[in-house]
């Protein structure tokens, strides 16, 4: 769901500067780009935060355990 949703606002947005002044189709083109761009670094942040709770939770147990 995260990774669908910024290109599809970007492509929404886009749609609208290009209806408002004209700029078909370079508004959907950028705007649906820099939505993907944004949509690719929430999810390596998604993968980076949810690595470093997995490796607390072990270290956790390896110290509950000596």
């Amino acid at each position: 769901m995260v990774f669908a949703a910024g290109p599809i606002l970007g492509f929404a947005i886009g749609w609208w500067v290009d209806e408002k002044w004209g700029f078909d189709p370079w508004g959907k083109t950028i705007l649906s780009l820099l939505g993907f761009v944004a949509s690719v670094k929430q999810v390596i942040d998604l993968i980076k935060k949810a690595t470093k709770d997995v490796s607390s939770d072990v270290s956790e147990d390896t110290s509950n355990n000596a």
